[in-house]
């Protein structure tokens, strides 16, 4: 579905570089170790660990739709595996930034 090679060939697959997709990966890879470090903090960690998350999900989710546009308008090409990862980026965003709003309006994350 879609292609990604006209995605991944073009100029801007790379920033600094740098595969866009490497460094899609080290950013889940960090999501997930700051998610297993907030399993077992405590006090005022848990509030800059989920500060931080919803931060990491907030990024993904805006150069996600700046990299789906360039696919729409520039590069005429749509990528599965890219538009996948903007919604799992999207669902993340969500499900924190609601975590986030309850657990605030009872004073702990």
């Amino acid at each position: 579905v879609g292609d990604c090679n006209a995605v991944q060939d073009s100029s801007y697959s790379r920033i600094f570089g740098f595969p866009v997709a490497v460094l899609g990966t080290i950013h889940y890879f960090v999501f997930f170790v700051f998610l297993m470090i907030l399993r077992i903090a405590e006090g005022i960690s848990v509030r800059i660990l989920g500060l931080g998350l919803i931060l990491l999900a907030l990024t993904a989710v805006m150069y996600s739709m700046f990299l789906t546009g360039l696919e729409l308008w520039v590069i005429k090409a749509v990528c599965f595996w890219c538009l996948s990862s903007a919604l799992i980026s999207s669902a993340l965003l969500f499900l924190l930034s609601k975590r986030f709003i309850r657990k605030s309006i009872h004073s702990n994350f």
